[in-house]
């Protein structure tokens, strides 16, 4: 019976040594290559994105094509940290010599009042400032703030998506309503707004557009179980079946260009002026006759709102003087 025994063992164990054990190397080996292709190929889709300044619709989907090639389904998780500077108005009191931040208010908020206390020294920008009679002066000045927003997966493929224009439009309609109604000439509102909105979307070719300094991010998950993951579990009894996870990256980079952008709006060959030439190629474009490249669309996206249409071409043919 203990001859059985030790015979049925030694089988267990030769099928362990001899198939199971060769099997799983093999296929750990295969996990360790799709880590590596996929570390390759996370890392060169990030790296473009923060040498570029931007993110298309193309540049993501070509990231998924290239991904598969390793086997694998993945969970990704995109993050977008971009950092703006906006001016604030300080207000400082003065007392015994020692100067004591009071106040701050957003520039847009308080530009008037700050605008006569600069001219004729009116006080009426220190009206909301509480004990301002504990000082021996006060005074108000510009400074910059720093501010983070956060923008996540969702949003992003929103955005980008081509199929997808409500969050892009919304977002450039909003981003300038505001800055836009304070400017009664036309001719004057492209160097008096800013160049991109914080997002930015073309209907038909999505962008998500960032700025030097910005934070870009991925995370990449393997969802499915490899066979390697199935051999472990069988050879140890399922010591470690909680834990499906053989790739696992998370890279980002700061952005370091910003080649999406457009030095004169109209000029869509981007030669220093807007003429017919430009008129011409957007007329094409708006007539389905012809094509552009991404940042030929960006500058003839003169209002900004997403879409390259007539209103465009009736700004470019004012400022090109046709």
């Amino acid at each position: 019976m203990e001859d059985n025994v030790q015979r049925i063992f030694s089988i267990l164990l030769a099928v362990l040594m001899f198939f199971l054990l060769p099997l799983y190397i093999a296929f750990e080996k295969k996990d360790d290559i799709s880590y590596n292709l996929a570390l390759q190929i996370t890392t060169n889709f990030v790296n473009s994105v923060t040498e570029k300044g931007y993110l298309t619709y193309d540049m993501y989907n070509d990231f998924i094509t290239e991904l598969t090639t390793t086997g694998n389904v993945y969970d990704i998780k995109l993050e977008y940290i971009a950092k703006e500077y906006n001016p604030i108005i300080q207000i400082t009191g003065v007392k015994d010599g020692k100067s004591t931040i009071l106040e701050d208010y957003e520039y847009i908020f308080k530009r008037d009042d700050y605008n006569r206390y600069i001219t004729s020294k009116e006080e009426n920008i220190f009206s909301g400032v509480e004990n301002k009679e504990n000082y021996d002066s006060l005074d108000a000045r510009i400074t910059y703030k720093m501010s983070e927003y956060r923008y996540f997966t969702d949003q992003i493929l929103s955005l980008i998506d081509p199929s997808d224009t409500s969050l892009s439009t919304f977002i450039a309609e909003n981003e300038y309503e505001n800055y836009a109604t304070h400017i009664e000439d036309n001719s004057k509102k492209q160097n008096s707004l800013p160049a991109f909105p914080r997002l930015y979307g073309l209907a038909d070719e999505g962008l998500l557009a960032m700025n030097e300094g910005d934070q870009f991010n991925v995370i990449i998950k393997n969802e499915n179980i490899t066979i390697a993951t199935v051999l472990f579990n069988t050879l140890t009894f399922g010591a470690n079946s909680d834990n499906t996870t053989k790739v696992y990256i998370n890279y980002g980079g700061t952005i370091k260009n910003q080649e999406y952008m457009v030095r004169l709006y109209g000029d869509v060959d981007d030669n220093g002026v807007v003429n017919e030439e430009d008129y011409n190629l957007v007329s094409d474009y708006v007539n389905n006759n012809g094509s552009l490249i991404l940042k030929e669309k960006l500058a003839a996206d003169c209002d900004r709102n997403g879409v390259v249409n007539d209103d465009d071409l009736d700004y470019i043919r004012d400022l090109a003087g046709i």
